[in-house]
């Protein structure tokens, strides 16, 4: 050892030898020598007179190369453990906005399905309206006109001489039916319409 320096205390009468510090040291090659010292007094036995010292030094190297590494692996998984703790805090941050992120796109695909469904109803209503709109033009406008067209034939079949009405009695008689039948298919069809208006309500 290059130098060490050793403070040695002397117990007093009656008290047990005091342990001192663990002090690092230096070898001649510069390398780190840890040395544990103590002392103890040795007394005459007649008059309790200190006759000499004993100090003793150990060396502890290896425990204290120990004790550092230990230290050492603490101090990283201390550090380990708060790094992974913010990860998991980062991580958890995330999955936390990835799940109210996802909350609301299902509450706004919730408003659009609803949405859809209110127009979908909406249209339908609006169709429906279409179509009694359009069948009730067409029964009052059609069926109106071929009640008076069959009406006419009627008229006209009626004021034909005997003559004529052989020749073309026929037709009109033929012609009179037809717009009847096509009224009476109007009506059906409108009727008809406006039943399953009233059920699909």
């Amino acid at each position: 050892i290059a130098s060490v320096s050793v403070d040695v205390a002397i117990p007093l009468a009656g008290r047990r030898p005091r342990n001192l510090n663990v002090n690092r040291n230096y070898r001649k090659d510069g390398s780190v020598i840890w040395v544990h010292k103590s002392a103890s007094a040795i007394r005459d036995a007649t008059d309790n007179s200190v006759r000499s010292l004993i100090a003793v030094l150990i060396d502890i190297t290896r425990s204290k190369q120990i004790e550092i590494a230990l230290q050492q692996l603490n101090l990283q998984l201390k550090n380990l453990v708060q790094e992974r703790t913010a990860d998991l805090r980062a991580a958890n941050q995330t999955l936390r906005e990835e799940i109210a992120g996802r909350i609301q796109v299902e509450k706004e695909l919730s408003f659009s399905r609803d949405r859809l469904r209110e127009l979908s109803r909406r249209l339908v209503e609006v169709q429906e309206e279409e179509r009694r709109i359009i069948a009730q033009e067409l029964h009052d406008r059609a069926g109106q006109t071929l009640s008076a067209l069959s009406i006419n034939l009627t008229i006209l079949k009626e004021q034909l001489a005997a003559d004529s009405q052989r020749g073309i009695g026929t037709r009109l008689t033929d012609s009179i039916e037809l717009s009847t039948d096509v009224i009476n298919v109007i009506r059906s069809v409108v009727s008809s319409h406006f039943i399953d208006a009233v059920a699909g309500h």
